[in-house]
Order: structure tokens, then sequence, then C-alpha cells
């Protein structure tokens, strides 16, 4: 199983991916799930590989191609082959990344979506998609060859926000601090991260002060030198002041290539898996509860005004029995209590 990426850590790949700028595309290969595009730049031969669903890094793989490649990769090779790349970049705050690249005859982008299910889009600009890896019928977009590409809904883009707009982010979240913080795109390892930076306890109701403190943190966070750090299995691009690992000697994609695809969920991962599954448990019990207190509040008000109920009830079963619906709404509606008579479903409701 490949490690799933982050917003930040494609925050981090994507600067790594910059030294492809100006490389030219030699070969295209897909093997299963996985495509290699092999580059020749300045330093020579590279290799990056994109494993669908959500994972990109630079590749030593040895690998054996097919003789004949899919229909996807054909596509690939038929338009980018002997292309060149001409920048990299990170959608906003998104797990996606860009890669712009121009041909002879066209300009492309090959875009990498990393977040679930996963997908590589090849779109003729400005942006027209020509095919992808996954044709996918989305709520608010299509990826199929001849629409138009657009990107998914953005969520928040920490470079760019205000102090004051992310202070009003953060007091109206019904949310814990650390859970706003994972919602707005973090992550649950980044929402931690930041917090155990800042010195702020994970459930603290913040105060401006303090969320500047967080804010500034996070953007000094983005803005670290790369320096991987593996924990049980698991590769982080920065050292991490809120885990326990070593530091790697290589670049982030190197360690990515060297330890992102383990075979089984590290502790980290599995903890991951487990507090998400905590948090669905807990918003159902909470969900429950309130339920449970709105009933018992009606049940309250119904024992205290029994009397009254049961007389009205009473009386319109009489009115009943001698009149018709029509006849029936007309008689209610002299009772100030009465709102609404549901005819098709013979309901009556009244307002207390």
């Amino acid at each position: 199983m490949v490690q799933e990426l982050s917003a930040v850590d494609v925050h981090f790949l994507s600067k790594e991916f910059k030294s492809l700028i100006s490389a030219k595309i030699e070969k295209i290969y897909q093997v299963e799930n996985k495509l290699y595009f092999r580059f020749y730049s300045r330093t020579g031969k590279i290799t990056l590989k994109a494993v669908i669903p959500g994972f990109l890094s630079f590749s030593k793989d040895d690998f054996d191609a097919p003789d004949f490649p899919p229909a996807f990769c054909a596509l690939l090779r038929k338009h980018l082959s002997g292309s060149f790349v001409r920048d990299v970049y990170q959608q906003g705050f998104e797990r996606i990344l860009v890669f712009d690249i121009s041909s002879k005859e066209s300009e492309f982008l090959l875009i990498f979506e990393l977040f679930k299910p996963g997908n590589v889009v090849l779109v003729k600009k400005p942006n027209t998609i020509l095919d992808s890896f996954f044709r996918k019928r989305f709520k608010d977009r299509l990826i199929a060859p001849k629409k138009d590409y657009f990107f998914p809904p953005s969520q928040v883009d920490f470079n760019k926000l205000s102090e004051e707009e992310f202070f009003t982010l953060l007091s109206e979240s019904d949310r814990s601090l650390v859970k706003t913080l994972a919602s707005l795109g973090l992550g649950g390892f980044w929402a931690e991260e930041v917090l155990a930076r800042a010195g702020i306890e994970k459930n603290t109701a913040v105060d401006f002060k303090q969320s500047s403190l967080i804010l500034n943190e996070l953007k000094k966070l983005l803005g670290e030198k790369i320096s991987p750090f593996l924990v049980d299995g698991r590769v982080f691009p920065v050292k991490m002041s809120s885990l326990q690992g070593i530091v790697l000697d290589c670049s982030f994609s190197e360690a990515l290539d060297k330890h992102g695809e383990e075979k089984t969920l590290s502790v980290l991962e599995k903890k991951s898996k487990y507090v998400s599954l905590i948090e669905i448990q807990e918003k159902r019990i909470r969900e429950l509860e309130k339920e449970i207190m709105d009933n018992q509040e009606k049940g309250d008000f119904i024992y205290q005004n029994y009397g009254s109920f049961s007389e009205l009830l009473k009386k319109i079963k009489e009115l009943r029995t001698s009149n018709s619906l029509d006849a029936l709404e007309g008689l209610l509606k002299k009772n100030s209590k009465f709102k609404e008579l549901n005819k098709k479903e013979k309901k009556i409701v009244l307002e207390f």
C-alpha cells in the first residue's frame, strides 16, 4: 500500500519537481496502475513514477514494460514524447500537481490528482481534456475526453490567508482546534505538528493572538528546508517535533521512493484510520444525545400539558366522526393552536 500524500507533502514535492523544468520527456511507460515518465534533464536521466491512486515520486524502479502500451499510455506518448516541461506547481493548497508542458505543435497540462480515487489527466490548453487514467463523473465536474477540465473546489490556501481570515475560520468552527485545522486541508498529522510548534493545546479556544501564532508557525513550516523524516515507515518532508523518528540523508522524493510503498499499514496510518473511525462514532453519539434531549423535552412538555392535550384530542375525535376533512379544517382554524391539516397523510399540526 502506498503512502497517502497530504497537501503539505505535495507542497514540498512541487519544490523538488521544479528540477524538471526545461527537462525533455523521452519515454512514457505503464505497468498496471503505475505510470513511469522518463525525462532527460541537465543532470541526466530521471524517472518520475505515478501510482494510482495518489502517489508520486522520483524513482529508481526496475520494471518490465509491456510490448504494447495501454491506450492511455499510448495517448501520452503520442502527445508528450519529445516535449519539454515549462513549469511544475501545486494547484492552490490542494493535493494536485500540475506539469505545464509544451511541444512544437501544442501546449498541455499534465495533471496529477493525488486525492482518492486518484487520477492522471492530460489537458490540451487552455482546458480541453484529451483523456485520463480514469474517466470519472463527480457531483460538480466530469473527467472525460473533449470535456472542459475544471479543478475541484478549492480549500484554504494558507499561503494567501490573512490573520483575520484565519481567526474567523477557527473561531466559527464548532469542532476542536486540532480537528478544525485538520479539516482545513492539513490532515491530522500536520494539524498536531503545527500546534506542537506553536505550543498550543489541541482543544484550546484560541484568541486572535494565538490564532496568528498558529498561522505564522504553519507558514514557517511550509517555508522550511526539506529534510526527510522517517517515522514508523511513513516519510515526512521535514523533521516533526510532535513525533519520534529519524532524519534521512536524501531528498523527500527519494525517501518516498524507498519507503513510501510499504505493503502493510504503519502504526501511524493505523492510528489515523482508527482516529477517523472514533471521530465518526463520537459525532453519531453526539447526534443521538441531542435526539434523546429533544425527545425528553417533548415528553416533559406533553406530560405537563396532558390535560389540555387529552381534551383537545377528544374534541378533534368528536368533530371527525361527524364532519368531512374540509369541514374539520374549518372548525380547527378557530383554535389558536391550529397550524396545518395534512389531508393526504391525515395529520393535524398544532403549535404550542
